[in-house]
């Protein structure tokens, strides 16, 4: 009761909704269409959220085709599969199991508006994702296998498979990460500790020498 509508109650004769992360900020923001064009409305409220994106498509051949160019420019995309199924499976804080799923492209009628991808929010407290299962729908004869997972995914990464093979396990399958504003803070983490482990390996290793060299002199004495 307390969210504010004053911006959606602005746009005049809206008709359609749907959600969307603007920019991909971890916040939920609103596209609406109306009858003079389609108004986004941004979430104040993003902040420390995190996500996944996933999406699947149609099987187009993208590279290493048959009768083709091995490695084609522009790469043939194809198109986003209607009624793609995505699953992630993953852990909550209290170190509960939690199961999120969403359908790509589930709706066509009522006018429905709808994103060519599926958004999962994870929460602020998501390491790791667990699992990723992409199933899309396949009518064969005889039946194939039409769904793929995949395990160890970062979150705030968009994820996208492409079942151009009838076997799963030979699914196109393409992650890009969005670096977080912590990266910068993280190499030079990892830069210090790298440096910290060869100064004590460069400190070990000539206190070793120097070890030898004297045990060697006691020793000598004993070859006169």
């Amino acid at each position: 009761d307390d969210c504010p509508t004053a911006a959606l109650e602005r746009v005049a004769g809206a008709y359609a909704g749907a959600a969307m992360d603007l920019n991909e900020r971890g916040g939920v923001d609103l596209l609406v269409a109306s009858p003079g064009g389609a108004s986004v409305l941004v979430s104040n409220l993003a902040g420390g959220n995190m996500f996944l994106k996933a999406s699947a498509l149609n099987g187009v051949c993208m590279e290493w085709c048959s009768g083709g160019d091995l490695f084609p420019q522009p790469k043939p995309w194809g198109v986003n599969q209607v009624g793609a199924s995505v699953r992630v499976e993953t852990q909550d804080l209290g170190g509960g199991f939690v199961v999120l799923q969403g359908a790509q492209l589930g709706r066509s009628g009522h006018m429905a508006l709808e994103t060519p991808y599926v958004t999962l929010g994870l929460g602020d407290a998501v390491g790791f994702v667990d699992s990723l299962a992409i199933g899309v729908p396949v009518v064969s004869d005889p039946p194939r296998g039409h769904f793929a997972a995949w395990t160890g995914l970062i979150p705030n990464s968009q994820l996208v498979a492409s079942p151009t093979d009838p076997d799963p396990d030979k699914w196109l399958f393409h992650a890009w990460v969005r670096p977080s504003g912590g990266v910068l803070y993280v190499s030079i983490c990892l830069a210090a500790s790298l440096l910290a482990l060869a100064l004590a390996i460069l400190w070990l290793q000539r206190r070793e020498k120097e070890q030898d060299r004297l045990d060697k002199q006691l020793t000598a004495h004993a070859f006169i």
